[in-house]
């Protein structure tokens, strides 16, 4: 998956407008709040790959990316900050970590016409407008139906097997709610809480 999401980083470089002198993308990723031991890694892949882009291959068309990695402690309006400001700066690109925040990014960064990618699985980022928003992967509700799937296929009982849903109680953890529920009716798995 690090993969898909490192060769979609350089999709975007791509795609990016070389007029620059020098290529800058602002990343906000959760590094001291809630979920922070994903983020860090997150932050880490980033500033590794965007060193062996310049170390390696020489930047983009020869020109050096700029990285700049902030922290947002998982809180949506100090991200917007992070965002808002990267956007004035001219940012080429700009990342960002959660759904909350990506969801709220995508009207500034349509205003501005920066691209963003999204590192998490929400799937209400690819809801229009979705200008200028990517992911790097499938969306949280595509890896539901992944998981209820094989829980279904290695079930052993008679009766349908009953799933129970843990999530986080926040927008990234309730995209899956009502989409898990239906695909569990329609092939004959129960939920039994959430």
């Amino acid at each position: 998956m690090k993969r898909i999401a490192l060769l979609s980083l350089v999709f975007l470089f791509l795609l990016l407008s070389l007029s620059h002198a020098q290529v800058k993308i602002g990343a906000v990723i959760n590094l001291t709040g809630p979920a922070s031991s994903w983020g860090i890694y997150h932050a880490k892949g980033h500033q590794d790959y965007i060193r062996y882009v310049n170390e390696v291959k020489g930047g983009i068309a020869g020109k050096k990316i700029d990285l700049t990695v902030v922290d947002h402690a998982y809180k949506v309006p100090e991200g917007l900050k992070h965002v808002k400001r990267f956007c004035e700066e001219k940012m080429s690109m700009i990342a960002t970590w959660d759904t909350g925040l990506g969801i709220q990014t995508k009207p500034i960064v349509q205003e501005y016409k920066i691209p963003a990618i999204n590192y998490s699985v929400g799937q209400d980022i690819l809801k229009p407008p979705i200008d200028y928003m990517y992911l790097p992967f499938g969306t949280y509700i595509l890896d539901s139906y992944a998981v209820l799937e094989y829980i279904k296929a290695i079930h052993k009982g008679k009766e349908p097997p009953k799933v129970g849903l843990l999530t986080y109680n926040n927008a990234y953890g309730k995209t899956i709610h009502e989409p898990s529920k239906e695909y569990a009716e329609r092939h004959g798995l129960k939920i039994v809480g959430i």
